[in-house]
């Protein structure tokens, strides 16, 4: 059976593809923090040189950890509000609608048109589970979500921001705030030292990273109505207890000697 062809995506959208190569390696570690064999049969099935994240010295367990812990944050909000609606902004190929599926809660994925065909060529919509083809700055999806929900909406940004700048996150964080009231969004950000060395280390030169945040309280300035819920940085417990061991001691004993290193990466969630 041929594979399917991914070269009509952008080096910017082919960076979906690490985090789902980053999951299907995790699958085979004895000591996983994810299982997702879906991912493995995704990147068996696309014809894309793999490879090439390996010889760049991508480091899996990066992506995972990152994924196990925003699969916490949402599992945590679905405990109270097990109705509400997940609604993530750029799912790209990901599959958390299956590895935390409660049965009740309502999933929408966002993405471009040409990346929602190739997601729903592996994860078709069904009951409860539905994509939008458009972008992420085209105001038209927030009528189009509001028509499916209800009050309770978490917004996700996994691996998304870092393309944008700050203004348009800011807009879009404002516009999200206007139409979806008493909601809030979780997504990660990288210091800006670290974007840096993020940037010299990426493997798809044409898909730089631009957004920074050093201190997330600056998130809570954009709007009045922003107020940080939870900050879950780099080695917080116990976000990052069953992951820590396996990252280099250099990384686990840099945490524990020099706590400020916590802010490198970051986890929040901000609500309105």
């Amino acid at each position: 059976m041929p594979k399917i062809d991914v070269t009509a995506l952008t080096e910017a959208q082919a960076t979906l593809l690490m985090p789902l190569w980053a999951r299907a390696q995790e699958s085979h570690h004895p000591a996983a923090l994810l299982h997702d064999e879906k991912a493995v049969s995704m990147v068996a099935d696309l014809d894309f040189p793999f490879h090439r994240f390996e010889a760049e010295s991508v480091r899996a367990v990066d992506y995972c950890l990152r994924a196990s812990v925003f699969d916490r944050l949402v599992a945590e909000y679905l405990v109270d509000h097990p109705d509400a609606m997940i609604v993530e902004l750029g799912v790209g190929l990901d599959t958390r609608s299956d590895r935390i599926c409660n049965g009740r809660a309502d999933w929408i994925g966002l993405d471009l048109p040409e990346v929602i065909r190739l997601r729903n060529q592996f994860i078709p919509d069904r009951d409860r589970r539905r994509t939008i083809g458009k972008s992420l700055l085209d105001p038209d999806w927030f009528d189009e979500v509001r028509q499916h929900c209800g009050d309770n909406v978490l917004f996700t940004l996994e691996g998304v921001l870092y393309f944008f700048d700050e203004t348009e996150i800011r807009t879009l964080f404002t516009q999200m705030a206007d139409h979806f009231p008493r909601c809030g969004v979780v997504f990660d950000a990288q210091s800006p030292w670290f974007l840096m060395v993020s940037n010299l280390r990426h493997p798809l030169p044409d898909s730089k990273l631009r957004f920074s945040l050093a201190n997330v309280r600056r998130v809570e300035r954009w709007d009045s109505r922003f107020h940080l819920k939870q900050y879950v940085g780099f080695g917080d417990s116990p976000y990052y207890d069953d992951g820590m061991s396996r990252l280099s001691l250099f990384r686990r004993w840099g945490r524990r000697l020099f706590p400020p290193s916590r802010h490198l990466f970051k986890i929040v969630h901000v609500g309105w």
